[in-house]
């Protein structure tokens, strides 16, 4: 028969034929193309899903509560007696401190991890959803909050 360590090699050509073909299965070449995939085979493409995975399982937590805390003072503020309108902004400019205070400290504790081989991929997932969450809960959850309960100027 074929020694073993022949028969891993055929293996490992055909999952990277494999690869290839889908990653070029839209006729782009993706060595030329020098996109995301830039020439690397889906199982090179995975290499850093699990650590992402976590990064992204913890991020979600993070925007979830930033979310709820800043609704919950809108709802607050407007139980107080405000105008829906002055609620949503002072809400919103009282919870920017502590968004973006939590929001840097956590990418500044992620920074050494950058360069770690098992934790980088949860590193760069946490800093790049944080820089885009942080942007949401301050900017696109009091416009969807004004949308939905349909709040408008005086």
């Amino acid at each position: 028969g074929v020694p073993l360590l022949d028969q891993g090699n055929q293996v490992r050509a055909v999952q990277g034929q494999i690869g290839a073909d889908v990653a070029g299965a839209d006729g782009v070449d993706a060595d030329a193309a020098g996109g995301p995939l830039d020439g690397k085979t889906l199982g090179q493409l995975n290499d850093a899903g699990l650590g992402s995975i976590v990064g992204a399982l913890g991020l979600i937590g993070m925007i979830l509560k930033n979310g709820i805390v800043l609704m919950d003072e809108i709802n607050l503020q407007l139980k107080e007696g405000k105008e829906p309108v002055a609620a949503l902004i002072d809400s919103s400019q009282s919870r920017l401190r502590p968004v973006m205070m939590a929001s840097l400290t956590t990418i500044l504790g992620m920074l050494p991890l950058l360069t770690d081989a098992m934790f980088g991929s949860m590193a760069v997932a946490i800093i790049g959803g944080l820089l885009f969450g942080t942007l949401i809960t301050l900017v696109f959850v009091p416009v969807l909050y004004a949308m939905f309960y349909r709040i408008k100027q005086p």
